[in-house]
């Protein structure tokens, strides 16, 4: 009994190494593909919550902060909300937009969170 609850439990540990690794990858194939400067176009809040969902008020309040520590606040908020959801629910969704706004703001606002 104990050989198959120690089984399972490494196989979910496996299964959630390999979804934040996946993360890592493809935040840092996104930070490539922008290389680290602020988008060419300009995004606003509706654009975030069209394209991967969330509150349209936070990402308004997120678009407009100059504070570098609360958007990396909101950042790791996103994150942390993506950890503990399912890839391509609509809460891990959520959490993508919210660290793809205040990772293009801070950029904006050259935070240095990526050097």
């Amino acid at each position: 009994m104990r050989t198959f609850i120690t089984s399972i439990t490494d196989k979910k540990k496996q299964q959630f190494i390999g979804g934040v690794v996946l993360l890592v990858i493809l935040l840092i194939g996104c930070r490539l593909l922008v290389g680290g400067n602020p988008p060419e176009e300009v995004r606003t809040a509706e654009y975030y919550v069209e394209r991967w969902g969330g509150n349209i008020e936070s990402h308004e309040r997120i678009l407009s902060s100059s504070d570098c520590a609360f958007l990396k606040e909101e950042f790791d908020w996103g994150w942390n909300v993506t950890e503990i959801n399912e890839p391509g629910s609509s809460a891990h969704k959520w959490g993508l937009s919210y660290m793809m706004s205040s990772s293009d703001r801070a950029d904006v606002l050259n935070c240095g969170w990526w050097e």
